[in-house]
């Protein structure tokens, strides 16, 4: 009996339904929007801090940045504020 439906149906025509919709379905995934980051003035103006305290703060690994120390993101930021509370 199954071999009735999937002979009713071309491969052609299954392979692009198929194709149909994981199209659909990737086009619904929620992209992820790219993570904001900030200076360490830009961090420092926002968490009430100087500059030096800053550089300080990353140097002790109180705070995370990026590899180079230049820019700490918003996901960083949030999380010393939380820890700090």
């Amino acid at each position: 009996m199954s071999e009735g439906i999937l002979t009713a149906c071309s491969l052609e025509k299954l392979a692009d339904m198929i194709e149909t919709g994981i199209i659909k379905a990737l086009a619904k995934q929620e992209k992820p929007k790219p993570e904001r980051l900030y200076t360490r003035a830009e961090a420092a103006r926002l968490m009430g801090k100087q500059l030096n305290t800053i550089k300080n703060m990353i140097q002790a690994g109180r705070i995370k940045a990026t590899t180079d120390g230049k820019y700490i993101s918003q996901a960083a930021i949030d999380e010393y504020l939380n820890l700090t509370k």
